[in-house]
């Protein structure tokens, strides 16, 4: 798995906090500095029990959408890579 988050220039950030997810990307907290990420797709991944309430509001708005990881089914770090 580390392989492939090299392979396609994943950038790790630990030690931070998501305080907000925005119209452009997330907005972390970091050493007590709040900065702004911008990303295609922000994807949360926290949790050991499936949990989906989007899925219901993505469908009555008709979003187009694909659930992964642990919203899908409770599984490993691998199993969400590869799954969405």
């Amino acid at each position: 798995m580390m392989q492939d988050l090299e392979r396609f220039n994943v950038e790790t950030v630990t030690g931070a906090k998501v305080v907000r997810i925005t119209e452009t990307g997330l907005e972390i907290k970091k050493d007590g500095k709040i900065n702004a990420l911008d990303f295609d797709t922000v994807v949360v991944a926290a949790g050991a029990v499936s949990y989906n309430p989007l899925a219901q509001i993505a469908q009555k708005l008709d979003i187009d959408y694909r659930v992964a990881g642990d919203a899908l089914k409770v599984g490993t770090a691998f199993d969400a890579v590869h799954g969405g």
